[in-house]
C-alpha cells in the first residue's frame, strides 16, 4: 500500500510541475477572472497551452466514455443533447491531477482577493469529461444542477465548439464566451458571492473532435 501511495504522489508532483509549466494564467490574472464573475454570467480566461495541455488531451481520449441520453430533463424544461462522457474520471486519472492542481490555483487567486466569493478552503470534487464529434448537436440551453454550488469550470481541452450563456431555454439574448482549447471557462454556481442564479448556457456548431473537462463542487458528495 506504501508503494501506491509514493506513486500517487510522484504523479501529482509530475502533473503539477508540468501544468504550471504550461500554465498561462497568473494568480492575479485568475483572481481578476473571479472578481468580474460577481456580476457576469460567465467568464472566461486562457489557462494552458503547450505540452501539458496536449498531455492531458491524450490522456483524456482513452476515457472509458459512454453516450449521454438523445433528451434530458422534464418535459417543460427539456434538454437536447449529442456527446458522450465520463462521468467519473479514474482516480489517478491525469484529469484527476488537472482537477487538483486547478483547486490549488484557485486557492492561491482567492487569497489574494479582499472580499473572495466562495470559500478559500473551495473543494473540486468532481471531474467529468466530455467528447463531441463533428457535426453533433452539442447540448441546447440548460442549467447546471443545483447541487454543483460555488464555482463551476469548463475548461477546454482540444476541438471547436460555440459556447453561448443566453436567458433562457429559448436561447434568448445569447452571448458568446470565448472556448478556445486552453482557457476555462468559469460560471457561478449556488452562492457564488452571495447569488443564487444558475446560468443557462449550450453549446454548438461542433467541428473536430472537442474534448472538455468539468471541475465542479458537488455538495451531495459533501457528506
Amino acid at each position: 500500500m506504501s508503494t501506491m501511495h509514493e506513486e500517487s504522489v510522484t504523479d501529482r508532483a509530475y502533473w503539477t510541475r508540468r501544468l504550471d509549466e504550461s500554465a498561462c494564467c497568473s494568480d492575479e490574472s485568475l483572481a481578476g477572472g473571479l472578481g468580474r464573475l460577481k456580476s457576469r454570467a460567465a467568464v472566461s480566461i486562457s489557462m494552458l497551452s503547450g505540452p501539458a495541455l496536449h498531455e492531458v488531451t491524450t490522456a483524456a481520449t482513452s476515457l472509458p466514455f459512454r453516450r449521454a441520453g438523445r433528451e434530458a430533463g422534464k418535459p417543460r424544461a427539456r434538454v437536447y443533447q449529442e456527446f458522450d462522457y465520463c462521468g467519473t474520471v479514474p482516480a489517478g486519472h491525469p484529469l484527476r491531477h488537472l482537477g487538483s492542481w486547478f483547486e490549488g490555483r484557485l486557492r492561491r487567486a482567492l487569497s489574494l482577493m479582499a472580499a473572495p466569493p466562495i470559500e478559500p478552503d473551495f473543494t473540486i470534487n468532481d471531474v467529468v469529461c466530455q467528447r463531441y464529434h463533428t457535426g453533433e448537436l452539442g447540448i441546447s440551453p440548460h442549467r447546471d444542477h443545483l447541487a454543483y454550488t460555488g464555482l463551476i469550470a469548463l475548461l477546454v481541452l482540444a476541438g471547436r465548439g460555440r459556447y453561448f450563456v443566453c436567458a433562457d431555454r429559448q436561447g434568448r439574448d445569447r452571448r458568446e464566451i470565448d472556448a478556445r482549447p486552453g482557457r476555462v471557462i468559469l460560471m457561478p454556481g449556488p452562492g457564488y458571492a452571495g447569488r443564487r442564479d444558475r446560468p443557462f448556457h449550450m453549446v454548438g456548431d461542433i467541428i473536430g473532435e472537442r474534448y472538455s473537462v468539468g471541475l465542479r463542487h458537488d455538495a451531495r458528495e459533501s457528506g
